[in-house]
């Protein structure tokens, strides 16, 4: 132990809790088409010194483990990823990896250390400093100065320095398709409405199919926040998609720029309508040649396809499978349309489609919008649920109809009026927001 402290001239602050620090690193993958193995890497800071066990418990609840190097060229690949992503403290205290030894008497030789993963040890791989590993009960393998490996005491602190970060590998893939679900929970193909970088449908047990269902375009991958998905219509043209759309506590999905459009297109792997429209008469030196969005946002008219619909026609559609916008007539194909959600009527500073989906704001009607942002029950819309709205819901008992009136009867929108609906009218009875 007495080697690793010799020439340090200075001690390191040590922090009396263990906390996150604010910002962190984006993590990285080491891709299979650069020799890699297509998993995830990040240095994860704290603002206090954590211990190998603490490291390893976080590095779980976040989905991953902590990162092991069993590979030709992964030690490589952390080293660059640690220095790139400042995983050190002061010049010493490098991040912890996913190494140990299984006993005090062990650590000392080379042949004993383990991977947490339980992937083969491969000494011929190994990276360590001049002189290690040492004796003293140091068990615990991390980075250290020299750019290679240390072994260290649990607690990883020397009592002049300590270590205050990790490295975390994402490697799962859940539903066997080929492709770290860390990336896919990132990337906007598979659902992760908790945010543990596990997809929601392994967690469920259901079959993770891509396009099926809603994700988010996360501000921290350079997204906007907002939530994504891709529903087959009922019928009708790109008017009925957007009231669908609208029923749905969203809009036809519009695209502001070249970044939003390639997240949408990893969305779904379908056509589907977008939220755009051309106006008729198109209105002179109008340089969007008449296309508008829904939102009346800017029109990027460059994402445009030219001539792979007659310009005539009015709709927009997106297809995987082309890198621009297309045009659709108002009949017949695409059966499917992307709403997108971005209201926050809480003003919370999140989207309130997503608290929902994570159970976190209630949403009885299913009709995307928190009940405490509406008026359940206010069938007469006079902002009370009163006598009124319960003679009209017993007026309307049974399956629902057509009517409009007979639809707003079904609170919870399950096809009938009956108990359950009664239920809730009486569970908010009074003055609205009461």
């Amino acid at each position: 132990m007495f080697s690793k402290i010799a020439g340090v001239t200075a001690a390191i602050a040590v922090g009396a809790s263990v906390t996150v620090a604010g910002a962190q690193n984006a993590a990285v993958q080491w891709k299979v088409s650069e020799g890699g193995n297509g998993h995830w890497y990040q240095v994860i800071r704290f603002d206090s010194p954590i211990s190998w066990s603490d490291a390893m418990r976080d590095a779980n609840s976040r989905g991953g483990h902590l990162a092991t190097a069993d590979m030709q060229g992964e030690g490589a690949f952390l080293l660059d990823t640690a220095r790139a992503q400042s995983g050190w403290t002061g010049p010493y205290f490098g991040p912890w990896l996913g190494g140990y030894a299984p006993t005090d008497q062990s650590e000392c030789d080379v042949n004993s250390w383990r991977w947490i993963t339980g992937e083969t040890w491969n000494q011929t791989l190994a990276s360590w400093c001049p002189g290690q590993p040492d004796c003293g009960g140091e068990r615990y393998l991390h980075f250290w100065y020299c750019g290679g490996w240390n072994n260290a005491s649990e607690s990883g602190d020397y009592g002049w320095g300590a270590v205050y970060t990790y490295l975390v590998e994402w490697d799962a893939d859940c539903n066997g398709d080929g492709i770290v679900d860390y990336g896919q929970c990132h990337n906007g193909t598979l659902p992760d409405y908790n945010g543990n970088n596990i997809p929601d449908c392994c967690e469920r047990g259901e079959a993770c199919v891509v396009g099926s269902y809603p994700v988010q375009w996360r501000v921290e991958d350079g997204g906007n926040g907002h939530w994504y998905g891709t529903l087959p219509g009922t019928g009708g043209n790109w008017y009925a998609r957007a009231i669908e759309a609208e029923q749905k506590g969203g809009y036809l999905a519009t695209v502001s720029d070249a970044a939003e459009f390639a997240f949408v297109q990893r969305v779904s792997p379908w056509i589907y309508y977008l939220g755009g429209y051309r106006i008729d008469p198109v209105p002179p030196n109008d340089p969007t040649d008449g296309w508008r969005w829904v939102t009346g946002e800017p029109f990027p008219y460059s994402l445009r396809c030219t001539g792979w619909y007659p310009d005539s026609e009015r709709w927009i559609t997106a297809a995987a499978w082309q890198d621009c916008l297309g045009e659709s007539d108002n009949s017949g194909p695409p059966y499917y349309y992307m709403v997108e959600w971005s209201a926050d009527c809480n003003n919370d500073g999140t989207v309130d489609y997503g608290q929902i989906l994570r159970g976190e704001l209630p949403d009885i009607n299913h009709n995307g919008t928190p009940d405490t942002c509406e008026c359940i029950g206010d069938i007469y819309v006079d902002h009370a649920i009163n006598g009124a709205d319960l003679g009209a819901l017993l007026a309307y008992w049974g399956p629902v109809t057509s009517s409009a009136a007979s639809r707003a009867c079904d609170l919870n929108g399950d096809g009938l009026v009956n108990g359950s609906d009664l239920g809730i009218l009486l569970a908010y009875w009074g003055t609205c927001g009461n």
